[in-house]
């Protein structure tokens, strides 16, 4: 009941002029310009978050890849290890497995750039 009230005083009282009229029309405009921008950023972080999110964890698995192909790599350029097999073997699977699964993380983290990089 006060809201109509106040809603029929606003209305009994003209602006006192034009100009004080537009003004209030246009703070009324920037506000609900300001509330949709608000309210689209929100819906783009809130669609982002779960996407920045994995790409986090994928930055962290491919660091941690990359330091073990490196690691198999540098004792891979050892010559005197290709004499024992059985030394080098465990050196080259995880040269192997570390390549295959870089390939595949790389991959999808490009999908992921892709998709934050769109609107």
């Amino acid at each position: 009941m006060e809201h109509l009230d106040r809603v029929r005083r606003r209305r009994a009282t003209p602006p006192a002029s034009e100009d004080a009229a537009k003004t209030a029309r246009a703070g009324d405009g920037d506000r609900d310009r300001k509330r949709l921008e608000a309210e689209a950023r929100n819906a783009r972080y809130a669609r982002e978050k779960p996407l920045r999110q994995e790409l986090q964890t994928l930055e962290a698995r491919i660091a941690v890849l990359e330091a073990e192909d490196k690691t198999a790599q540098a004792a891979l350029a050892d010559p005197d290890l290709y004499q024992d097999y059985a030394r080098a073997k465990p050196h080259m699977d995880t040269h192997q497995r570390a390549t295959r699964e870089l390939e595949r993380l790389y991959a999808r983290w490009e999908e992921l750039q892709q998709s934050l990089g769109s609107p």
